[in-house]
C-alpha cells in the first residue's frame, strides 16, 4: 500500500474531504510521526511514495532518491519564503545575541526549519554555534514555542514569524533580538516508487486545492518546489550546524 508520511506538527489536513478521497481512491496509508529522527530513518531505509516534512529533514535526505515537487507558504501572507525571529519576553535584560549565552531555548525538534535549523543559522551569522552555546529545550512547537517563553519556561526561542504575528498580545509581551530569513517551508516529497498517476494527481491538488484554512493553519498552500531555494538552505546549514 502506498504511504503519506508526514510530520503532525504540520497540521496537514488529512480530515479534508478532497485530501481524504485522494489518499482512498489510491489507497494511500496516511502515516503520521512526532519523531522526526524516526521519520527520517524510516524514509532513509524504505522509500515511501509521498512526503510532507520539514526542509530541515529534508536535508538529511537529499541524496536520497525522492524529487521534491512543492514547498508550503507561510501564514499569514503566503510567503514563499518563511523567516524566523529570535525572541525573548519583553521584560528581559538580553539586548543582544551573546547575551543569550546557557538560556534556555524552547523548540521543536532538531529537524525544524524555523526553530532548531534557524536558531543555528542565525548564531552561526553572528559568529556563533549552536553547539554548547543554549540550554536546549525540545518538545515545543510554534505557538507553543511563545507560550513556553510567556510561561518562564525558556528565556528565549526562535519561532516562525508568521506565527509569532499572529499569537495574540506577542508583539507587546515579547521582543525580538534578530532575524532569520530565507528559509524553505515544508516540503512535499514523492519517491521513485509513486507512480506517474499518483504523482500527477498529488501535483495538480497541491498547487489547485492545497491546504483548507483554520484558525491554527500554518501554511497557506503550495507553491512550486524552488531548487535555488532549498540548495541555498542546504548549503548554509552544512556549514552552521555542529559537525
Amino acid at each position: 500500500m502506498p504511504t503519506f508520511a508526514h510530520d503532525t506538527n504540520l497540521r496537514f489536513p488529512l480530515d479534508d474531504p478532497v485530501w481524504s478521497d485522494f489518499f482512498a481512491r489510491h489507497e494511500v496509508e496516511p502515516l503520521g510521526y512526532d519523531d522526526m529522527k524516526r521519520l527520517g530513518d524510516d524514509l532513509t531505509d524504505s522509500v515511501a511514495e509521498i512526503a510532507f516534512l520539514p526542509a530541515g529533514n529534508y536535508f538529511y535526505l537529499r541524496e536520497r532518491p525522492y524529487t521534491p515537487i512543492a514547498g508550503a507558504l507561510g501564514v499569514p501572507d503566503a510567503a514563499p519564503e518563511l523567516a524566523s525571529l529570535m525572541i525573548v519576553a519583553a521584560g528581559s535584560p538580553a539586548t543582544e545575541v551573546g547575551q543569550l549565552r546557557g538560556t534556555r531555548l524552547a523548540f521543536t525538534h532538531e529537524f525544524c526549519t524555523t526553530s532548531y535549523f534557524a536558531t543555528a543559522l542565525f548564531l552561526h551569522e553572528h559568529g556563533e554555534s549552536i553547539d554548547g552555546f543554549f540550554e536546549m529545550v525540545p518538545g515545543y512547537a510554534f505557538e507553543a514555542q511563545i507560550e513556553a517563553l510567556l510561561a518562564g519556561t525558556a528565556g528565549a526561542t526562535m519561532v516562525q514569524e508568521g506565527v509569532w504575528k499572529r499569537f495574540p498580545g506577542a508583539s507587546e509581551a515579547t521582543r525580538s533580538l534578530g532575524r532569520r530569513a530565507g528559509l524553505p517551508g515544508p516540503l512535499v516529497i514523492v519517491g521513485e516508487s509513486a507512480g506517474e498517476e499518483l504523482a500527477a494527481e498529488l501535483t495538480e491538488l497541491l498547487f489547485d486545492h492545497g491546504l483548507p484554512q483554520g484558525p491554527d493553519s500554518l501554511f497557506t498552500g503550495f507553491a512550486p518546489y524552488d531548487r535555488e531555494l532549498v540548495e541555498r538552505f542546504c548549503a548554509d546549514s552544512a556549514a552552521a550546524l555542529p559537525g
